[in-house]
């Protein structure tokens, strides 16, 4: 009986130790685009990002267009936009042309 439950005191903290460390190894993605003339990077600049991480998104329209709003997974027209990683995102920044005054 005392063989068992050592068994299965081992086991528990191989799945613990498992747990953990898969949690630090997990990875979010950042998919920026532009809609419009302009374009949206981000910074870092990395393939992946650890929970909790900062990424700053920022817009840059070009000449004649503006930097309007963001959509996807998020909304509003902050620019640059500092977002917390803790899913994987995808945000669209949308550039309008400029038009002229009559």
């Amino acid at each position: 009986m005392k063989k068992t439950s050592h068994a299965w005191g081992w086991i528990a903290a191989c799945l613990f130790l498992f747990t953990a460390i898969n949690s630090r190894a997990t990875g979010y993605t950042l998919t920026v685009a532009a809609q419009g003339s302009g374009t949206v990077i981000r910074n870092p600049a990395n393939s992946s990002y650890p929970a909790g991480a900062t990424v700053a998104i920022t817009a840059t329209p070009d000449a004649g267009w503006y930097f309007s709003n963001w959509s996807g997974d998020t909304n509003g027209s902050v620019n640059p936009l500092n977002v917390v990683m803790n899913s994987s995102l995808n945000i669209t920044g949308t550039f309008l042309h400029i038009r002229p005054t009559p």
